[in-house]
């Protein structure tokens, strides 16, 4: 049996920007910005990842060989907004239809 010793790590923040995003098998490259640090690229499966959604991802960093150091998501969990900057930012978003 193989096990993976690799411990997976948590990374909070906002999804910012979908690079590319499959309607099949939901695999997502994504731009976030997590709640410290600079914008980091991310990929794996995010099921309709929206620009502006909060986001627990847990997963492991990866360097790949084209696109350089990434963090490569194998789990997810959305996050309800807890400020009222934050109920704006998420309403205005346009994650709801008809709210702006």
């Amino acid at each position: 049996m193989i096990h993976n010793s690799q411990a997976l790590e948590d990374v909070e923040g906002e999804v910012r920007n979908i690079v590319y995003y499959d309607e099949e098998t939901h695999f997502c490259i994504a731009t976030f910005k997590p709640k410290v640090g600079s914008p980091i690229t991310v990929k794996g499966t995010l099921v309709r990842a929206q620009k502006g959604e909060l986001m627990r991802l847990s997963g492991s960093w990866i360097s790949d060989a084209r696109f350089g150091k990434q963090f490569k998501i194998k789990y997810f969990q959305m996050i309800k907004p807890d400020s009222l900057i934050g109920i704006r930012k998420y309403l205005g978003s346009g994650l709801i239809p008809g709210i702006g």
